[in-house]
């Protein structure tokens, strides 16, 4: 097959295209384009000329783990460019190699313009293209498996960048710069450690969600408690008033209906709400002591409401 003969994706049972790796080749060589001045295309690999770039590749990842925010990072064609005209050399690139590079940086670019990260964020997400495309050269599974290690890496930290806020977002930044650090050292020693680098990525991430789910169902019940007391502090406050407001009563009853009753109240309308049976009683209760204590400031009212006063004792016990 050569670069002019494109593939033909072959199909699944359910009759959709199943993509593999002779396509993504073709697909990369149509996307490679012309290239700057210090990058030479070749239409396959060359050993000596990709020899050549993993070396190249390892002294801008050295580079790059020196790195702090908020030194600009280029995409990965600048960057190579960059490190070509500083070093005063050709870099040769199979057509499908470069390809991928303006591939992955295509794929950046379309999650960085949505305009939802902040500027650390992009920094940090830019990070990992470097030892994404390192990466890439030694599995093209990356753009057609879903099950690909780095693929998994790289969307789930995406994922996250874009959706963790503070106060967990500061610990989401940390870990990701020390990941990328380390993923900037890891090729010396191949792409093993790399892959592992990713699934220990991945674990923290699923550690991290769960610890989210938590803090999250934790601020639910939190805001759903505070709204409960002040409703339930509103139905209180509104029962008393409209019980002893404008009434002449003893000091020891108010004293007891705004102290501890009242701390009673509010616990009985946060626990059932308005329409719970012990907060309806309870409200009935409250009316009675004050109608039964304002009614008993003269002797004949003492005399009315005296039969009552075992029935009304009883409610306040039970």
């Amino acid at each position: 097959m050569t670069p002019e003969q494109p593939s033909t994706p072959s199909v699944n049972a359910s009759g959709s295209p199943v993509v593999g790796a002779r396509v993504i080749v073709d697909v990369l060589r149509q996307l490679a384009g012309k290239p700057p001045e210090t990058v030479q295309l070749t239409p396959m690999r060359n050993k000596a000329a990709l020899f050549v770039l993993e070396k190249s590749l390892l002294k801008m990842e050295q580079q790059a783990a020196l790195l702090t925010f908020p030194v600009p990072l280029m995409d990965l064609a600048s960057a190579l460019h960059q490190f070509a005209r500083n070093e005063k050399k050709i870099l040769y690139l199979a057509q499908a190699d470069w390809g991928a590079v303006k591939l992955i940086d295509m794929v950046f670019a379309a999650v960085i313009d949505q305009g939802k990260l902040d500027e650390e964020g992009i920094w940090l997400l830019n990070r990992f293209r470097l030892p994404l495309f390192h990466a890439v050269l030694g599995d093209y599974s990356f753009f057609f498996a879903r099950q690909n290690v780095s693929r998994r890496f790289i969307n789930a930290v995406t994922l996250h960048l874009l959706t963790t806020r503070e106060p967990f977002a500061r610990d989401l930044k940390f870990v990701l710069g020390g990941l990328a650090t380390r993923m900037h050292e890891a090729f010396e020693g191949g792409s093993g450690k790399f892959n592992a680098l990713c699934l220990e990525g991945q674990t923290w991430f699923a550690t991290q969600q769960q610890r989210l789910h938590k803090a999250e169902v934790k601020v639910r019940e939190l805001a759903e408690n505070k709204q409960r007391k002040q409703q339930a502090e509103e139905r209180v406050v509104a029962l008393i008033n409209r019980c002893i407001a404008g009434k002449s009563l003893p000091h020891l009853l108010v004293d007891f209906i705004v102290g501890d009753w009242r701390q009673l109240l509010l616990w009985t309308s946060m626990k059932e709400g308005e329409q719970g049976l012990n907060w309806k009683r309870q409200s009935r209760l409250t009316e009675s002591m004050v109608e039964f204590v304002a009614g008993c400031q003269t002797p004949d009212g003492r005399t009315q409401y005296q039969k009552f006063l075992p029935s009304l004792i009883k409610g306040l016990h039970s």
